[in-house]
């Protein structure tokens, strides 16, 4: 990422918007009685700040700074009719700084900083039940620092970074830190008492990168490196040391974290707040060459090579994933030679950098006891109430000839400008996944033991499909370059998103549904019985997409913009509770009852977007620029997804849930945002 540098000239701005529920029209379907998570009854937004850049030592020593601080105010009503108000208060403090230094004419050394750290109190979840259940303090967001050197000489050209990133995620509970959360399904989910679950992380990411770039003859050459640690430090845990769920005939679910020591059972399982300090290290090389083959043929090729050691939060490596290479192939034909028109094309291979969050929960001795008994408070197991359990309480095996993650990417399209005005395009682009990594239930095994795998491709894995998530899309485009004031451009996307993968986000259903943001560990191929009627149209797939902006300037320094968009909808699909799937109940919607997105799709949506700004100059030198913004000009608030669940239970004989595919979320109403800026 590069930031905005400063020059020799001392200048900058001065912003503010606004964006208040005065101007909003609210939510149409704050009170639907479908719906199972609240809207906010109110929301103002509020941001400030500043910019400034000059020199310290003209032309030898430069300097940037930036700041904006954005703040958002929302209410929301929990409890239809007489219910209560729940405030969630939003501060974030957005920042850069940057010093450039000339050391000669062909050194420079560049220091940066940039950070968006972000605070929420009030509602730190969103407010379903009692005050305890929802008030708490989030932070996340962090900081980025980086060093920069770079050299050139008359024929190449190098640079050298280091940098560290540094992030927090954290939910921490308020009022109800010390109380056991209760979810009554009895009562249709009523949520009282505690919390429930919260979790302090620190990331930290250290960074180390170069390049050098030559020029020879027709050819540009590039080769460089890129050195990195991941680093985590996780606590989490349950207020009141557990979470329970009363469920028809009195009977208490207790479900927590507990030690790692495999020979404690359900029946003297303590309740323990989960630890981990995980690590990645990480190196990449890679070559290139842009060859200019004549004026108007560009041919790119290259390579690079990554390779991952996974480390438990004991140091130990407990995965390698080496041999990781990934061509790239491209190539830029201008057919006229007038720099205007090209057709051009690219094959790339891409392999996926393993985020932490496997090591964190499969080698760090996870555990989890679920104890049921006729007890609202007591962990010990009552065999007359079910069959209690422990999940975890053992390091993941893993596939001993584990290969990494990775997509190809093809893309084909032509460009064309037309009376050197109109630049017309169209192009053709395929994405699909190659080979994934994931945990899956080992049926040979009588511990029922999970293992990180390659599906369809590893020994035990081949008992599992092949992953797959096959995008293909096709892009038509048009626009009008600015000239005689006014410019405008449209696109036209048809696209399909197939499989039986979601990716890193199990995402089908939304949070209501299977709702898993667990990469490399998501439950697709967890057990057998999920991979039923798993193949379909994919919670990502749009099939039509268009969208339209344009402005135009009047000699008076009025604009005015417009943007259109039409999405058209999403894939249903009939999701079953997956508690009675053996040999662990799941606590989620993980069966595919019918094909994946048999039951139809989301609504069309429609988003029209109008902005008007106005810049006059003070003292004849200074620009201000007032502005209007109205997003959701006609007040569309088209439901963006449904409920997807079809029961309750395993045990329920046809549909159970009165919601199922009735809208749980909707399109944000109509809002106006003002703001003014001044320049010097």
């Amino acid at each position: 990422m590069i930031t905005k540098s400063g020059g020799n000239d001392f200048s900058g701005d001065i912003f503010a918007y606004s964006e208040g529920s005065l101007f909003k029209t609210g939510n149409k379907h704050q009170n639907d009685s479908n719906l199972s998570k609240p809207l906010p009854t109110e929301d103002k937004k509020l941001d400030f700040g500043f910019d400034a850049g000059g020199a310290l030592i003209k032309d030898k020593l430069w300097y940037f700074v930036a700041y904006d601080r954005a703040k958002e105010n929302k209410v929301f009503r929990v409890g239809l009719g007489q219910g209560i108000d729940a405030p969630q208060d939003s501060t974030r403090d957005l920042f850069a700084a940057k010093l450039t230094w000339r050391i000669s004419a062909e050194q420079t050394l560049i220091a940066s900083i940039l950070g968006d750290p972000e605070k929420i109190t009030g509602a730190a979840k969103s407010p379903q039940g009692t005050i305890g259940t929802w008030e708490g303090e989030k932070k996340v967001g962090g900081t980025d620092y980086s060093l920069r050197y770079e050299v050139n000489g008359t024929r190449w050209f190098g640079q050298l970074q280091a940098s560290r990133h540094r992030e927090s995620n954290s939910i921490l509970p308020g009022v109800g830190a010390n109380q056991i959360h209760l979810i009554d399904q009895t009562a249709g989910g009523l949520e009282t008492g505690g919390f429930g679950r919260w979790d302090d992380k620190e990331f930290t990411r250290d960074n180390v990168a170069g390049s050098i770039t030559g020029f020879l003859g027709s050819h540009e050459l590039k080769a460089g490196f890129d050195l990195q640690t991941d680093k985590a430090d996780i606590r989490r845990g349950y207020t009141g040391g557990q979470e329970v769920t009363l469920l028809p005939g009195g009977v208490y679910s207790h479900y927590y974290w507990t030690t790692g020591d495999a020979t404690i059972t359900p029946f003297n399982a303590p309740s323990v707040v989960f630890t981990s300090k995980p690590k990645h290290e990480s190196q990449a090389y890679f070559a290139q060459d842009k060859w200019s083959v004549t004026p108007r043929l560009i041919f790119n090729v290259g390579v690079r090579l990554d390779q991952t050691d996974i480390k438990d939060q004991f140091g130990a490596k407990v995965i390698a994933l080496k041999d990781q290479w990934s061509p790239r192939l491209g190539l830029n034909w201008d057919w006229k030679g007038q720099g205007q028109d090209k057709v051009y094309m690219s094959l790339s291979r891409y392999y996926e950098q393993v985020p932490l969050d496997l090591v964190i929960r499969s080698f760090s001795v996870e555990r989890n006891p679920t104890t049921v008994n006729f007890d609202p408070v007591s962990l010990v197991p009552d065999p007359l109430a079910g069959t209690s359990a422990i999940v975890g309480s053992y390091v993941e095996p893993v596939d001993p000839d584990l290969k990494g993650q990775y997509g190809d990417e093809f893309i084909l399209g032509a460009e064309s400008t037309l009376a050197n005005r109109y630049v017309v395009g169209a192009k053709y682009i395929r994405r699909y996944v190659g080979r994934v990594i994931e945990d899956a239930l080992d049926v040979n095994s009588p511990l029922g033991d999970y293992f990180i795998m390659n599906p369809g491709f590893s020994v035990t894995g081949k008992l599992y499909p092949r992953a797959v998530r096959d995008y293909k899309g096709v892009e038509l485009s048009a626009q009008r370059k600015f000239s005689d004031h006014y410019t405008w451009q449209v696109s036209y996307l048809w696209s399909q998103l197939d499989g039986n993968y979601e990716g890193a986000y199990q995402g089908i259903g939304g949070a209501d549904g299977t709702g898993q943001l667990d990469p490399n560990i998501n439950s697709a191929f967890d057990e057998p019985d999920f991979i039923i009627n798993s193949a379909g149209p994919l919670s990502g797939d749009r099939r039509h997409q268009v969208k339209v902006n344009g402005y135009y300037e009047f000699d008076n320094g009025l604009g005015m913009g417009l943007f259109f968009q039409y999405l058209s909808g999403t894939p249903v699909t009939r999701l079953g509770y997956a508690d009675q799937v053996l040999p662990f109940g799941y606590s989620r919607y993980e069966l595919f009852l019918t094909p994946r997105g048999a039951e139809g799709r989301t609504p069309d949506s429609t988003r029209l977007d109008f902005n008007l700004s106005y810049q006059m100059k003070l003292a004849a030198k200074y620009p201000v620029r007032f502005m209007l913004n109205i997003t959701n000009l006609l007040d569309s608030q088209t439901a963006s997804t449904l409920d997807q669940r079809y029961n309750f239970s395993g045990l329920d004989v046809g549909q159970t849930n009165a919601r199922f595919k009735t809208p749980n979320a909707f399109q944000s109403p109509r809002s106006i945002r003002l703001g003014v800026r001044f320049s010097f």
